[in-house]
């Protein structure tokens, strides 16, 4: 607190961390893990030979998400073969057709 220097340490498995060249003084440390709510400890007095012990209390964090689908109705002309939103008269002109000659059906 009175350096306002900051330090990133990282805990071993047992959850202990050093800050070996750490000045003696008044600090404020911050934890955090993925999932969980940020955690701080105000006032942590760090002397010289001395191991200065805490027990932070994280909490699972809140977790928000949020999906928004809009559904809109496709737009359908029951009334008349209309292609005028997709193709021109001139290329519905120029489609090729291909009559084949086959046996005449009864």
């Amino acid at each position: 607190m009175g350096t306002n220097a900051e330090i990133k340490l990282t805990s071993d498995a047992s959850g202990f961390f050093k800050a070996p060249l750490l000045e003696p003084g008044t600090y404020r440390v911050t934890f955090s893990a993925p999932g969980f709510s940020t955690y701080h400890a105000d006032n942590v007095i760090v002397q010289v030979g001395q191991v200065s012990s805490l027990l932070p209390r994280l909490t699972v964090g809140a977790s928000s998400s949020s999906v928004e689908v809009i559904e809109q109705t496709p737009v359908l002309n029951l009334e008349s073969p209309d292609f005028s939103a997709t193709l021109s008269t001139s290329a519905l002109q120029s489609i090729p057709l291909t009559i084949a000659a086959g046996p005449a059906w009864p």
